[in-house]
């Protein structure tokens, strides 16, 4: 398994065949969560348990998808010892490219937090193709105004609508964009909150997503499910890994997707259901 941070320039090629392929989005597996939240409020010991999320890896490799996605806040804290080190044992078995969106409790709130953050993890923005699909990656949480970073996040923005504009001539199936922070949470003229990209920021990149036909918008960080259509565009944020018996309205897993040259298709798999090997 290995972290994959791309930022080089990606060639296309005009209708390139698309071979169908799979891959596995798991969100907010929060590693340090449960510990982090007893120690706080019941000041028990710390417990850095990754068995879970091994189980997950497991199964994962059993099933054999193209690559797995985890849309942000690998850890609790990225500056506590011992939660980034936890999550890499955990991952480090895949057998399978592991990309990742930067979530709000990866990065540390520094001059230099995205400096640790890319020491962890790579980086927070950057694309990839995959079969004809193009996959370009955004840090949401960019947009929030905790991190005080506008300028770095109109420097993102107009990377990414360089990179949709260039990908009008290059024929691709699919274009994904993943994140942490979703656009939507609830509607699309939602008010501003701690769930979702403020509005002022929403209305420039949703513009930019109906421009440029993305199709899905994969996110995290609501640990609840939510799969909301917009202006063409499907944006779902995918139910936490960890344990929020009070949130859950599915059973602890990941969401697959099978990707053809005509459609996608995607459904929820139980942790708890046997592994099989995906059909294409």
């Amino acid at each position: 398994m290995k972290l994959i941070a791309i930022f080089a320039v990606l060639l296309c090629s005009v209708a390139a065949v698309c071979k169908p392929f799979s891959f596995i989005q798991l969100s907010d597996p929060h590693m340090g969560w449960l510990a982090a939240i007893k120690r706080v409020e019941l000041g028990a010991p710390e417990s850095l348990d990754n068995t879970e999320l091994k189980a997950a890896v497991k199964k994962i490799n059993a099933m054999k998808p193209d690559f797995v996605y985890c849309s942000g806040d690998m850890v609790s804290f990225a500056n506590h010892e011992g939660y980034v080190a936890k999550f890499k044992e955990a991952v480090k078995d895949l057998e399978m490219p592991l990309y990742c969106a930067a979530g709000n409790h990866d990065i540390i709130i520094t001059e230099n937090g995205l400096k640790h953050y890319y020491e962890d993890f790579g980086r927070d923005y950057y694309k990839f193709v995959y079969n004809n699909s193009l996959f370009l990656c955004v840090d949401t949480c960019a947009t929030e105004r905790y991190r005080n970073c506008d300028a770095y996040e109109k420097k993102q923005r107009r990377w990414l609508e360089n990179n949709l504009e260039g990908s009008k001539t290059c024929g691709y199936d699919h274009i994904f964009v993943l994140c942490h922070v979703p656009f939507i949470a609830r509607s699309f003229d939602e008010g501003e909150s701690y769930s979702s990209v403020r509005p002022d920021l929403r209305e420039k990149y949703l513009t930019l997503f109906k421009k440029y036909n993305v199709e899905f918008v994969l996110a995290g960080h609501l640990h609840w499910e939510t799969d909301i259509l917009y202006d063409g565009t499907r944006h779902i944020a995918v139910q936490s890994f960890v344990s929020d018996p009070n949130w859950n309205k599915l059973p602890k897993g990941f969401r697959l997707y099978k990707v053809y040259d005509d459609r996608v298709e995607t459904e929820w798999l139980p942790l708890s259901d046997d592994p099989q090997e995906i059909m294409l």
